[in-house]
């Protein structure tokens, strides 16, 4: 039994929107690691000697839970031609969901803190938010945050072969 034209067209159309998807992922999982890399001196010097308070709790789990999602959605998302028994497959599975959803968190609760807090400091200046942001590298805080987002939405968006072609019973 073959396909019609028809289901032949979507088919590929799907699959070729699913291919551009991951390699976007793919373009902002190495823009993720390049900053990563190009600051851990940085970090290690300034961050790892704090107390351990909240604000230091915030920014380790802002930092490194995408590195953790990036390594889980490799191994879920993409071709890398491992075997792994259903009992792992699905452990896998809920790992990866529950590092979405802390990545996602972690993402917006940044990018609100730091209009809370850019609003909060400035809130005496005369001039507009959008010129102290830019002034005080508020764009570079907001492009990380940007970078963090877009992994979380290309891989929200993805096709998620394992769920979506299971038929319903």
């Amino acid at each position: 039994m073959g396909l019609s034209p028809d289901s032949l067209a979507k088919l590929t159309v799907a699959i070729t929107i699913s291919y551009r998807i991951q390699y976007m992922g793919l373009a902002f999982f190495s823009i993720y690691y390049y900053h990563y890399f190009e600051t851990l001196v940085e970090e290690i010097s300034s961050i790892w000697s704090q107390k351990w308070r909240t604000g230091k709790i915030l920014y380790l789990v802002a930092r490194y839970l995408p590195i953790v999602l990036i390594v889980l959605e490799l191994l879920c998302g993409y071709s890398v031609n491992l075997i792994l028994s259903p009992k792992v497959c699905g452990r896998l599975w809920t790992t990866v969901q529950v590092a979405r959803w802390a990545t996602t968190a972690a993402s917006e609760g940044t990018a609100i803190l730091v209009v809370a807090v850019f609003t909060v400091r400035y809130r005496n200046q005369a001039c507009s938010l959008l010129k102290i942001i830019r002034r005080d590298s508020g764009v570079y805080i907001f492009s990380l945050t940007a970078i963090n987002l877009g992994n979380t939405i290309s891989s929200a968006y993805r096709l998620s072969h394992g769920v979506q072609y299971v038929p319903a019973a």
